[in-house]
């Protein structure tokens, strides 16, 4: 039988969100936004 897990909280999800820069489908190299390299803004 295996390790059961806690959910993640809210935090985590919006952390782990905040920090991805390209699709998940393992095809897909499209990145989810373009990061300013003078300002470090992010663009959708």
């Amino acid at each position: 039988m295996g390790l059961k897990h806690p959910d993640p909280t809210n935090a985590t999800v919006k952390d782990l969100y905040a920090n991805a820069y390209r699709c998940a489908a393992p095809s897909c190299k499209r990145p989810l936004y373009r990061v300013d390299g003078e300002t470090g803004v992010r663009t959708p």
